[in-house]
């Protein structure tokens, strides 16, 4: 069967089998092209067009040329209303979109827990070592390092080797906080 027959049928099950269906490599874009229009004309519910246009990207993705190239024809789609309901199809666009926003948001949670872990992870060895070597602290004295920025806790930790007495800890924290 061909494809671009399809994509011009006001049919749901007829646009998204037509993803599937025989085509040339010249047909590739005004197919796709073809079918966002029909999808965006048809009046479907929300879910149905999500549906409908998920299945058919799925199978064919723009490239990034046809990409450019239907979003440069979209943008001179009249009137605004069926620009509109293009770009609020489930599209590769919005699902780019949705999966660079899930990997960014993904690497700044990483990067905030490695800081966090890392941080407390210090902050637990200075602790260790000022117990070792002053005895143990108080809870105030633990609360104060604990809230220490990540350098500070590391200039402690330094800091450290040269302290013979709490006054020299109590010191330290009066200067550095």
């Amino acid at each position: 069967m061909n494809a671009e027959t399809y994509v011009r049928i006001p049919n749901p099950a007829a646009l998204a089998l037509a993803a599937r269906m025989r085509f040339s490599r010249q047909e590739r874009f005004s197919l796709i092209r073809d079918f966002t229009l029909t999808l965006a004309l048809m009046a479907t519910g929300r879910s149905v067009g999500d549906m409908v246009a998920s299945f058919f990207f799925s199978y064919r993705r723009p490239n990034e040329a046809e990409d450019l190239k239907l979003r440069q024809e979209i943008a001179e789609v009249e009137p605004k209303e069926m620009r509109d309901r293009i770009m609020q199809l489930t599209n590769p666009w919005i699902e780019a979109g949705k999966q660079e926003g899930l990997q960014e948001g993904l690497q700044q949670g990483l990067q905030r827990g490695l800081q966090q872990g890392r941080h407390q992870g210090e902050a637990e060895l200075v602790l260790r070592l000022l117990g070792r070597r002053l005895g143990a602290l108080s809870a105030a004295q633990e609360k104060s390092i604990r809230k220490l920025p990540l350098s500070k806790i590391e200039e402690l930790g330094e800091a450290l080797l040269e302290f013979s007495s709490r006054e020299d800890l109590a010191r330290w924290l009066r200067l550095n906080k």
